[in-house]
Formats: structure tokens, sequence, C-alpha cells
């Protein structure tokens, strides 16, 4: 299911309620890929927890990669990456779409042709917000419609773009539990390229407060005894029940 781009419901910072240790990142990675995302991780990090997909509202790519591309179409366009040492000459973009394609290749099922257009669509538009401040349409994530009374509205889910913090989720007529809802992120893709997630507010390019093996929620949020009351709202956003 998923618009025809693969497997959504994929949660690489483990089901809801289960605590994140951040994984070394792997050196392999392009520049940018090694910056910081809304997680507090390095992008190649967060690009891994989660499964990316065609979102079958917009047909742009939607997930963790949807989110890092258009981040670093905003930062090539803001920032003399050209006098940065670490770019090389094809760019901030570019390295980060053949990572892409080189982990689309160890996944043969697939559709890979989709999902390539679903990027082009994706990078188009994230080129007239850098340059001319045209807004996106939101960027999309799953979360799991928790274990709870089905009658309510609204209901709090964890926070797909960072651990440690929940969203709000507007819930959808007749939803079940664990079915999966489209939901937009928190912090969406901006021409300023400010990024304020939690209490770790960075600009797109820095580098991650977030040290390897250490718990996200605790790093991010100040989270040490782990008690949920104390996590971070982020927001209320509607969703969308994912089709299969």
């Amino acid at each position: 299911g998923g618009g025809g781009g693969g497997e959504p419901v994929s949660f690489g910072w483990g089901r809801p309620g289960s605590e994140v240790v951040v994984d070394p990142q792997d050196a392999g990675d392009p520049p940018f890929l090694q910056t910081a995302a809304p997680s507090g991780t390095t992008w190649g990090q967060y690009v891994r927890t989660r499964s990316s997909f065609v979102d079958p509202k917009t047909g742009f790519l939607a997930g963790p990669w949807a989110e890092c591309i258009a981040w670093a179409v905003v930062f090539e366009h803001m920032a003399d990456w050209d006098k940065m040492p670490q770019y090389p000459q094809d760019g901030v973009v570019g390295p980060v779409l053949e990572k892409l394609e080189e982990a689309l290749r160890r996944r043969p099922l697939l559709d890979k042709a989709a999902l390539l257009q679903a990027v082009d669509k994706l990078e188009d538009a994230a080129h007239e917000l850098a340059e001319f401040g045209r807004p996106m349409p939101d960027i999309r994530q799953v979360v799991l419609f928790p274990r709870t009374d089905a009658a309510l509205s609204l209901v709090r889910c964890e926070n797909p773009q960072a651990p440690g913090s929940h969203v709000m989720v507007k819930v959808p007529p007749m939803t079940q539990p664990e079915q999966p809802l489209l939901v937009p992120v928190p912090v969406q893709p901006s021409k300023s390229g400010e990024l304020h997630s939690g209490k770790v507010p960075f600009s797109i390019g820095s580098l991650p407060g977030v040290a390897p093996r250490t718990r996200a929620s605790t790093a991010l949020y100040g989270d040490s005894e782990g008690d949920a009351s104390s996590e971070c709202c982020m927001g209320e956003f509607d969703g969308e029940a994912v089709q299969d």
C-alpha cells in the first residue's frame, strides 16, 4: 500500500512508546547527509529510520528522504556551498540523490520509476520554494492510530520526525486501532532555512547535536526519566487513513 511507493509503515525509531538509541552515522554519507535533521541526528541517520513512499494526495515523495531532499535544495540556494571544502563540484543535492538511488538499488521490489518521478516533482517544488518562496504541499509521514478508544477524534501519537516528542492527530471517521495514518510532519521546509525542533533550534546545514549511542529523547528534549507527561507536543495535525 502507501500509494504505489512501497512500505510506508516502517518504524525505524521503534514502535510507539519504545526508547530510541541513535546509531552511528555512515562514514560514506555525502556532506549534506552528515548535517543535522529536525530529529537532531544527521540526515543520513534520519533517512534510515523509516520508509519513504509516494504520497497518494500529491504524487510527491513523502517520508524522511522527501524532507532531506527538500531541505538540501533550500541549503543549496541559500548557502555559499561552493566555498565550503566539504562540498564537491556537483553541489549539495546531487550527491543526496545519488545516495537515494543507491538505497533504492538495495530494494529490488520497490517501484523505482514511480519513486524517482515523485522525487523529481518534490525537487521541482523545493526549488520553487527556495527561489521564490512558493509554498510546497506538506511532507507527510505515517503514524499508527494507537490502541485506544476508537470514538476519539483527537489522539496522541509518536512524532515520526523526532523521538521523545508527540503530535496530536485529528482522526478520520471509522479509523481502526493500529491503522496507518498519513500526517504532516511538524517541521516543514522553509525558505529561511531555520529548523526549530524541540529544545534544539538550529539552521539547515549545521552539525548535529546528538551523539551516537545516546537516548534520543534525552538529547533532544531533556527527558531523562522517560516520563511521557514531560514529552514535548509538536502540534495538532489532520490524519488521513492509508488505503492499501
